[in-house]
This record gives C-alpha cells, sequence and structure tokens, in this order.
C-alpha cells in the first residue's frame, strides 16, 4: 500500500463482510463524485467565460466539459495522478489572484454600505425655517436646487462670514479670544475661540465642489447651466462635517456655531487629554500657506 495508495481503500474493504457488493458501490460513488466535481467545475468555467450568463448554448457547456476532460486524461497517461496534483495547484494561483481582487471589490462594497447607512440614519440638517410644517414648498425647492459656485460664494462671504463676526463679539465680551477671517485661497471663512493653552474651537465654512447628481444628468443635460454643484460645508478641527449650510438664515447659523461649540466644551469634559493632531496638515482639499493666519 505506500507503493500505491490508491488502492489502500479497498485493502480495508477486503476485511469488511460483502466485500464485493462493498467494494463495488464504493466504485460507483467514487465515479459519481469525479463526474459531478467535474460538471461542477465545467459549468462554472463556462459562467465565467460567457462573463457571468447561466443560459449559455449547450454546445459551448458542451465544450468545456470535453476540454477539462481531455486535459485531466492527458495529465493522466503523461505523469499520474501526482501531475494532476501539479497542474490543479498551478492553475488555481491565478484564481487565487482574483478572489484577492474580489475580497478588495467586496470591502469597497461594504464600505459604501456603511457610508449609505450612515447618510440615512443623520439628520438632514435642514435649515430650521424649512422645518415648519407649512414650509413644505420651500422645502422641496430647497432640495432640488442646484446652486451656483457665485451664489455659494456670496452667501458664506455675506451671511456666514457677518453671523460669525456676531459670535465673536459676543464671545469677546464674555473672556475668549475669538478670530475670524476669510481665506481666499480655499474659499473658505473660519472662526477661531481660544482660552488658555488647551481650548482652541474651529468652525469653518468652505466652499465645496460635487458632480451633478447623474439623476440629473440623464434627463436634464442641457438644461443644467452647470457641471458641478456647490455647497458650504463646516469643517471642524475633527475634519468636514458632511452638511450643508447653504440656505440657513443667520439666526440659523449662529445657532449652529453655538451647537458645534457645546459639543466641543463637552468633548474637551469627557476627554482625557488635549487633541494632539492637526486635521489641516492631512486636508488634501486645502492649500497652506506658510505664514498665514491659517497656518497654525
Amino acid at each position: 500500500m505506500q507503493n500505491n495508495q490508491a488502492i489502500a481503500l479497498f485493502k480495508l474493504l477486503e476485511n469488511l463482510p460483502f466485500t464485493q457488493i462493498v467494494s463495488s458501490l464504493t466504485v460507483l460513488l467514487i465515479i459519481t463524485f469525479f463526474v459531478t466535481s467535474s460538471d461542477s467545475g465545467s459549468l462554472v468555467i463556462d459562467s465565467l467565460a460567457a462573463g457571468g450568463r447561466s443560459d449559455t448554448p449547450w454546445w459551448q457547456r458542451s465544450f468545456w466539459v470535453v476540454t477539462e476532460g481531455a486535459v485531466a486524461a492527458v495529465l493522466l497517461i503523461a505523469g499520474g495522478l501526482s501531475a494532476l496534483q501539479t497542474a490543479a495547484i498551478v492553475s488555481a494561483l491565478p484564481f487565487a489572484i482574483i478572489i484577492l481582487i474580489s475580497t478588495f471589490g467586496m470591502w469597497r462594497a461594504l464600505r459604501i454600505e456603511g457610508h449609505r447607512n450612515q447618510s440615512l440614519a443623520n439628520d438632514n440638517h435642514l435649515p430650521p425655517h424649512l422645518l415648519k410644517l407649512d414650509a413644505w414648498r420651500d422645502r422641496i425647492d430647497y432640495i432640488t436646487n442646484q446652486p451656483t459656485r457665485e451664489k455659494v460664494l456670496g452667501y458664506i462671504k455675506g451671511t456666514v462670514l457677518s453671523s460669525m463676526h456676531e459670535v465673536a463679539e459676543k464671545f469677546a465680551e464674555t473672556g475668549w479670544l475669538p478670530d475670524v477671517n476669510y481665506d481666499e485661497v480655499n474659499n473658505r471663512a473660519v472662526l477661531e475661540l481660544r482660552r488658555g493653552d488647551n481650548v482652541e474651537f474651529w468652525y469653518e465654512v468652505r466652499l465645496s465642489e460635487h458632480e451633478i447628481p447623474d439623476y440629473y444628468t440623464e434627463d436634464m443635460a442641457n438644461e443644467l447651466p452647470q457641471e458641478h454643484h456647490h455647497r458650504a460645508e463646516v469643517y471642524l478641527r475633527r475634519g468636514g462635517q458632511t452638511y450643508d449650510l447653504y440656505g440657513y438664515q443667520s439666526e440659523s447659523v449662529i445657532n449652529d456655531i453655538i451647537d458645534q461649540f457645546e459639543k466641543y466644551l463637552h468633548f474637551l469634559n469627557v476627554s482625557p487629554d488635549s487633541l494632539p493632531w492637526r486635521m489641516q496638515e492631512h486636508d488634501e482639499d486645502i492649500t497652506l500657506e506658510q505664514g498665514s493666519v491659517f497656518d497654525k
């Protein structure tokens, strides 16, 4: 048996009753196993070659069955079972690479699904004046509106900056050190509140540019005045907050700043230490000029 491991099973069956019957059943089961395995393999190869289709013509399925059987027969005749095993291992290597690529695709799909679930769970951050029950018409107009770059820039330089200055004046009266600036390079308005060495609140409204959604470009390509839509997105020290401030009235902007400031103070109260990082150093969407008021 050491020289021929293929007969080991049948040597074992010789010590059992009804040896002939059991051996015949064993051979039948082995044949069934190999035939069904070969048939499954041929079906998978046929489906891959057809781009994932399962309704391929009979001659195509027959071609892969005959080809697979012929290759296996040639390998068995040329080198025996070891040659067949070696060929199986070598041919499996490209599929291992494909599986790794598929794993990466699965990871990306799960990330997209996570972002989708997060977007569904987050608040819609609509301007507060649109949350009234009788403002549903204005709410539809707001959701379907695609503001131009000039409108969003004008909103940031007008409503947002003036609101920041009002907040800064009030905080200055209470002993805080406020600083309001507009960054022409990156089209952003920044409010900074400092007190002591470890308290440094940063509230930023930045012009961001996004591709027009497909549901607009498919049917309204000739009617759209622009290829992108623009947002006035809020950024804090820890990064973007993924909501659009455009359309907020001045009082709503002020209250949003105060809400974020309260969350920041709460974080300082419960965190064990001050923040050790500077998010601007890792922000690929902005250009920092050395020595400017934003290079902090």
